[in-house]
């Protein structure tokens, strides 16, 4: 449990330090001859529903190293109350990346109350749920790729399904 509340409060603050040192627009860090092109999304299924991120700079998926392990992490908000947070433990560029195999690595969904406060999660990493992150793409200022998990609350153990995840997003490294 330590481990991944520790890999979990890691991506959240790699996250928000670099959200908030963006400063080039993305419109300076992609190149014309990006043949995805530059309108950023990052969509999922959420327990039957339907949602979706498309605001081209309201996330990217950030690459760095610690103590010589590359780790790359991003979230998807799609609401004041919902958002995900995906991160690689050994991030090693395009491939599969099955939770269950990466130590360290965590999927995350965060359902919020605003009128209370508190917040219910549900994690898919090595020790709990499962999850896969499909990374297609990387490179030349973007990432692409498709992801699914089914993480568990550890209070309660109930369970989300997150399904027919997509993302293209700015890569920050």
């Amino acid at each position: 449990m330590k481990t991944y509340i520790k890999s979990t409060l890691f991506f959240i603050v790699v996250l928000t330090l670099f959200s908030c040192s963006k400063s080039n627009p993305v419109n300076e860090i992609i190149d014309d001859d990006n043949p995805i092109g530059d309108d950023f999304f990052v969509k999922a299924t959420i327990n039957g529903t339907n949602h979706i991120n498309d605001e081209d700079d309201a996330t990217a998926f950030t690459v760095v190293t610690d103590n010589g392990v590359k780790w790359a992490a991003f979230t998807g908000e799609f609401s004041d109350t919902e958002n995900i947070i995906l991160g690689i433990k050994g991030f090693d560029g395009t491939g599969t990346y099955n939770m269950a195999d990466y130590e360290g690595s965590n999927m995350t969904y965060m359902l919020s109350d605003p009128s209370t406060g508190l917040s219910e999660v549900y994690l898919a990493n090595s020790f709990t749920g499962s999850g896969v992150i499909n990374v297609t793409q990387y490179g030349r200022g973007t990432a692409t790729g498709t992801f699914s998990f089914t993480g568990v609350n550890p209070i309660d153990q109930t369970e989300v399904n997150i399904t027919n995840g997509e993302f293209h997003i700015l890569l920050v490294e």
